[in-house]
This record gives C-alpha cells, sequence and structure tokens, in this order.
C-alpha cells in the first residue's frame, strides 16, 4: 500500500463528478481481490456515469477501510480519503482520521498537484494508515491522529465519512442513550427557504454580518427572495457552528439565502435550543454528520434526526443565560451571578456537563467584558496622566485593581463579591483591598508573591493621595504614577494573559 502513489494516481485522473471516473473504471475491472481508491465522498453516489461501475463494485467487494486525507491537493480545498475494498474480508471496517487542514503554497498551474510539502504529522499519519492496512494492529491515538473500527452494523451504505464514527460522538450518542431525548423534527419545523418563483430579490437579506446582538441592520444584502420571513424564536443554521436565534421579533421583514436551514421551535424554548445546538456536545455529533468534500453540510434527514436532551429547567433559566452570552453587559456581578447558578447542582447526566461549557463561555466572555472595563478606565487614567492629574491617576489604578481582584476571589469562591460583603477565611476580616491582595496572595502562592508586592505598591500610593495624607505636601509626580501604571499592568497580566497595550 502506497497512499502517496495513489494520491498522484488520483490526480491524474481528476474529480469531474459528470464525467466517468477512470480511476474507479480501472479497479473495478482489474477483478484483485482487494482494491484501494481516493476518492471524495460524493463519489460513491449511485448517480450519472459511474452508476453501473458503483454497482459492479458494491455487489462484489465489501468495505474494509475508509481514511480521511482531508485536502492534499494545492488548487482545490477539496477533501478526499483512502477507500479499501474486499472481497473477502467481512470484520469491523478499519478507519482513521486526521483532524489537521492542510495548507501550503498554492501553484499557479491549473492541473491538480499535491502540495510541495506536508507536515511531518501528515506523513506520520500516512505511514500508520498503511501500517495498519497491512498489519491489521491499530496504531495508537496522537492529539491530531485517530484510529479504529466500525461496525458494518452501525453504518448504512450511504456513510463514507470516517469522522462519523470517531470515538468521542460516539460515547455522546451512547450516553444521549441514557438521557430523555428527542428528535430535533419532534420539537422544531425545520425549514429550507424556496426562492421566489418569479425571481424576486430583496435588500433585507440577513447575512453573517449582520448576525449581531442586537441586530445590526445596516449590514443587511440585496439577495434573493425566499418564501420564508424571519421571526422571534427562528434559529437560521448555516452551518454546525454558525447558528443565529432571533431573540427579539425583527423590526422589518428579513430574509434568508435557500442554501440555510431555518429551524423554528414549537415545543421546546428557542434559547435552550440555540444553546444545546452550541454546545460542544451537539457540535461533536454535527461536525461528525456533515458531508460534502469543500463545503460541509448536514442533510436534511440526518439535521431531523438530532437528538435534542430535553431541558430539566424551565425557559427563564435559559433566556437569561442566553442574554448573558449574547448581549452586552456591563455589570460583571451579573455574571458572577449566572455562573454562581450554573454551578449550584453538578451531575454526570450531559445537560450538567453543557451547563458546564456555558460556565466556560460565560468565563470567556466574561473577560471580554472585562477587557472593555480594563479598556475604558485605562484610557480615563491615561487621559488623568497626560494631563498631569497624577493624583486621580493614582486613585483611578487603585479602583481598577481593586475591581478585578473582587472578581478573582468572586470566581475562585464561586460567590458574587459584587454583590455580597467578602469576608477572609484567614481571620474573617471584612473585605478590603489589602485583605483581597493578602487572601490571593495566600491562595496563589507562590505565583502571586512578586505581583503581590506591586500590588500594595498600589494600595500604599492610592492611599497616599488622600487629603490627610497629602496636606503636607504634593510629591505624587509624573515618575511615580508612570511606575504605578506599570505594576498595575503587570499585576493584571497575572490575571488575563491578554493585556491592553498602553
Amino acid at each position: 500500500m502506497d497512499v502517496i502513489s495513489l494520491l498522484l494516481k488520483r490526480a491524474e485522473f481528476g474529480f469531474n463528478i459528470k464525467e466517468k471516473d477512470l480511476f474507479l473504471d480501472e479497479i473495478v475491472k482489474s477483478g484483485e481481490d482487494e482494491v484501494a481508491i481516493i476518492s471524495t465522498e460524493n463519489g460513491f453516489r449511485l448517480h450519472g456515469s459511474n452508476v453501473d461501475n458503483l454497482t459492479i463494485l458494491f455487489s462484489s467487494y465489501k468495505l474494509k477501510g475508509m481514511f480521511n486525507l482531508k485536502n492534499p491537493y494545492a488548487n482545490t480545498n477539496t477533501e478526499v480519503g483512502l477507500y479499501i475494498f474486499s472481497k473477502k474480508y467481512d470484520k469491523d471496517i478499519l478507519y482513521g482520521i486526521y483532524r489537521e487542514n492542510l495548507r501550503g503554497r498554492v501553484s499557479r498551474v491549473d492541473s491538480i498537484e499535491l502540495w510541495p510539502e506536508f507536515p511531518e504529522e501528515y506523513y506520520d499519519y500516512i505511514d500508520n494508515v498503511e501500517k495498519y492496512i497491512e498489519s491489521g494492529k491499530c496504531p495508537s491515538d496522537t492529539g491530531n491522529q485517530e484510529f479504529g473500527t466500525i461496525s458494518r452494523i452501525d453504518r448504512t451504505d450511504d456513510q463514507w465519512n470516517p469522522d462519523r464514527f470517531n470515538k468521542t460522538a460516539v460515547k455522546i450518542r451512547e450516553k444521549l442513550k441514557t438521557e430523555k431525548t428527542v428528535v430535533l423534527c419532534d420539537v422544531a419545523d425545520i425549514i429550507q427557504p424556496r426562492s421566489d418563483p418569479e425571481h424576486k430579490r430583496t435588500t433585507s437579506c440577513f447575512t453573517i454580518s449582520a448576525w449581531k446582538y442586537p441586530i445590526d441592520y445596516t449590514k443587511l444584502r440585496e439577495g434573493v427572495m425566499t418564501n420564508t420571513v424571519l421571526r422571534k424564536g427562528d434559529i437560521v443554521f448555516a452551518g454546525t457552528d454558525k447558528l443565529y436565534l432571533l431573540a427579539d421579533a425583527p423590526e422589518q421583514e428579513l430574509y434568508v439565502s435557500p442554501s440555510v436551514y431555518v429551524i423554528r421551535p414549537n415545543t421546546i424554548c428557542p434559547e435552550y435550543l440555540y444553546l444545546y445546538l452550541k454546545s460542544d456536545t451537539a457540535q461533536v455529533i454535527m461536525n461528525s454528520i456533515s458531508t460534502g468534500s469543500v463545503i460541509r453540510r448536514i442533510n436534511r434527514r440526518d439535521m431531523e434526526n438530532i437528538r435534542i436532551i430535553i431541558p430539566k429547567k424551565d425557559d427563564d433559566y435559559y433566556k437569561q443565560v442566553f442574554r448573558v452570552e449574547n448581549y452586552a453587559v456591563n455589570d460583571i456581578a451579573q455574571f458572577n451571578s449566572i455562573i454562581q447558578k450554573l454551578k449550584a447542582q453538578e451531575t454526570n447526566n450531559i445537560e450538567e456537563i453543557l451547563d458546564s461549557e456555558l460556565v466556560r463561555n460565560l468565563k470567556t466572555y466574561k473577560s471580554d467584558v472585562m477587557e472593555k472595563f480594563l479598556t475604558d478606565d485605562f484610557n480615563e487614567l491615561n487621559i488623568c496622566y497626560r494631563n498631569k492629574a497624577y493624583k486621580a491617576a493614582l486613585i483611578l489604578a487603585g479602583s481598577i485593581l481593586e475591581a478585578v481582584l473582587i472578581d478573582w476571589l468572586s470566581e475562585i469562591d464561586d460567590r458574587n463579591y459584587f454583590d455580597e460583603t467578602y469576608y477572609s477565611k484567614k481571620d474573617g476580616k471584612e473585605g478590603t483591598l489589602a485583605i483581597y491582595i493578602r487572601d490571593i496572595k495566600y491562595i496563589k502562592r507562590p505565583n502571586w508573591m512578586k505581583a503581590a508586592d506591586k500590588a500594595y505598591a498600589i494600595k500604599d500610593y492610592r492611599n497616599k493621595v488622600h487629603a490627610k495624607l497629602c496636606i503636607k505636601g504634593n510629591n505624587i509626580n509624573e515618575n511615580i504614577c508612570r511606575q504605578v501604571i506599570g505594576y498595575l499592568e503587570d499585576v493584571l497580566k497575572t490575571r488575563k494573559g491578554k493585556m491592553i497595550k498602553r
């Protein structure tokens, strides 16, 4: 087995599905007990000029193995796979998955060519594929490679994507069997918009550029008018990771492309369904069932049969989570309150695993809001500095530090110290900037020792600005202010890797 030679052979024959596939024709006529072909998923559909050869292939051979090879050709993003067929092999189907897309310098030649160079990991994957086919000994998985077997009972004749059977997706499907679930078509209408028969056009085409919360109506584009006007509660589905929920009633008629689905919930909370479909759990399932050699899509039958866990909380809960995750909220306390609620119950069922994903999303989003908060306050601090208002700058530096440390302690304790008073676990003292610094220094020792010293310095300089301490003289100058701002930046870097530059 020489995978590179097979890739080169496919390049010679090309990918024109409207013409007879001479690569397929050659292997069918060979009559060998075992044959191998490089093909796209669509290459095995019974249509056009290849029907006769495919009929012979499927009646004479059984699938022995399928291995995705991603996009190995320089002049196309087409994804291909290696498919092994055997007249005698009747065990479980071998499979291999390579997880990284291939990149390189695009050739200016019109012919199909392999990338001039592949990553070492890809060569390693190909080597493992060849050994697996020859020996039957399953290679070990790595971060970007997965190998295993697929039961013939679990695979239908139209499934040619090995990623459908990846171990994570299989594990989730097994877990879903223990949950109370419904299929998507039982709780929502799945609509495929159709173009207007008179080919009318509209300037209210709801493209991805307008997918903001709230909707950015200035980004609507001209496009084909369809028979589907979007409503409040609709979920626009343009791909596994491209979803948008119309949480509010649109201000005007909106249309979407005929190439997308509109999921219209009828007996389930739209916010819950959106959050579920966006979750890591559902994304694994949807990615595993998507098909296509260039643009990956989910066919309608598979879309209708996506398993949806029946929600366990009331609708208001999911609406609140959706709002906090997707709409700009400037009150950090709201984020800590939501996170605290999400963590209140911990079980092993899948919906609680989804809640953990929401916690991660909220923390990430909360960091974005904190970053905006820091950006705004740093801008004010810089204005004070440029105008030589050094005392005001130091007071603001202390306020920024205090807000970040309160947020940090809220996250550590799963409490909302923006709404309730913080009391130290060390000695029960009520929270002050000094207490916050001291307790985090203790919790995060030894990594936060140096940062704590700088935080104390910020606190001390802020206190010196107090009128009673400054009444005898004005010793707050540019150099001290510059030093304190530098300290603040260093301290904040320990809380968040990405810092705002002054």
